[in-house]
């Protein structure tokens, strides 16, 4: 029924009366793929990105599948970062996604830049601690440079020097220009 309506509301050119039909679909079909894409589509179509970050927090979370879960998590960051210029709402929807996907290093990373832009770079650097610690993944050099690159911002040039040594001393060989620096 929503489908027709939004079809039919589509054709009489009622923009307003299309929104109510997406809106009360999706309410009351949450699990509806489609009407979840048209509300998308139409929340982009009309630059209103606190609904549209919030559509996709809520189909986020009743998802099963977690890497969509967290894909869905990460544009609603870059939504908050990009066009509402909210590095703490970015930096709660990663943390989100790290939740739903844990060991995925491109959302820490982003966790990470979106916390420093807001000024937390003791947080960022806490999610980089804490995401070493729990490394299950084996992803210990790349947490290691990223570690060391939020010392880096941070000051803290010997605790950069330390991680880009142990990240050398298990492979990561792009440290070497950044650490030959450090040491210069």
């Amino acid at each position: 029924r929503a489908h027709a309506l939004a079809e039919l509301r589509t054709q009489m050119r009622d923009d307003a009366g299309l929104r109510r039909a997406l809106e009360l679909g999706r309410a009351r079909c949450p699990e509806d793929t489609d009407l979840f894409q048209q509300l998308a589509g139409y929340y982009n179509n009309h630059e209103l990105w606190s609904e549209l970050v919030a559509l996709w927090v809520a189909q986020a979370e009743r998802l099963e599948d977690t890497e969509r879960a967290g894909e869905l998590l990460r544009q609603a960051a870059r939504i908050q970062r990009d066009r509402l210029h909210d590095e703490l709402g970015a930096a709660h929807s990663l943390r989100k996604a790290m939740e739903a996907s844990p060991g995925d290093l491109d959302a820490l990373g982003e966790l990470t830049r979106s916390l420093v832009s807001a000024g937390d770079t003791a947080a960022a650097r806490g999610a980089a601690r804490d995401a070493l610690a729990a490394d299950a993944q084996g992803a210990r050099p790349q947490l290691l440079q990223l570690r060391a690159e939020l010392a880096l911002s941070a000051g803290d040039e010997a605790a950069a020097v330390r991680d880009m040594e142990e990240a050398l001393t298990l492979g990561a060989t792009e440290v070497l220009p950044a650490l030959t620096q450090a040491l210069a």
